[in-house]
């Protein structure tokens, strides 16, 4: 969903504003960089600008091709590996627009040191090594989590990878 904000600039006709600007009343006290006397624009009338700052928009983490980010999927297996065998997994950060995120995805398998794994257009495979036996549950906790950048918030999916016997 992109968060957009309008930034909107009012210029008034004439008369008193607000205290700040060292030209308007505060009360009538002359003399301290304030002046009681109203002051004119060069043009009478409302003039009003308009800019539009579209700001960060959340990001979406598509694991092998499925977009994994919009349901709690702590205990589906998302993926599955043969015990002790090398593997990959594709990882990719997405959005509604068309702006391609930058930065790393921070992946951690099981109980393994996290690594970081630098994003090129927006997606990285990882390589890992599938744990060297098959654990009692079947499964592995695998942890992927993108930190953002100045166009994409941040987004995180905790899963399961299952293992399998070879």
């Amino acid at each position: 969903m992109a968060r957009q904000m309008t930034i909107v600039t009012f210029v008034s006709g004439y008369g008193n504003s607000y205290p700040g600007d060292s030209t308007r009343d505060r009360g009538g006290r002359e003399g301290d960089g304030w002046s009681s006397t109203p002051t004119r624009p060069s043009s009478v009338g409302l003039a009003t600008t308009a800019t539009t700052v579209v700001g960060r928009v959340d990001s979406l983490l598509y694991i092998n091709g499925i977009n994994q980010t919009a349901s709690d999927v702590s205990y589906i297996i998302i993926a599955s590996c043969v015990a002790g065998t090398p593997s990959s997994i594709e990882v990719r950060v997405s959005s509604l627009v068309s702006k391609t995120p930058t930065g790393s995805i921070d992946w951690q398998l099981d109980d393994e040191p996290a690594q970081l794994f630098p994003l090129t257009a927006g997606s990285v495979t990882i390589p890992y090594l599938c744990p060297a036996a098959v654990p009692p549950s079947g499964s592995v906790q695998v942890s992927i989590s993108y930190a953002g950048d100045s166009n994409f918030f941040a987004s995180a999916v905790i899963a399961q990878f299952g293992v399998v016997s070879g």
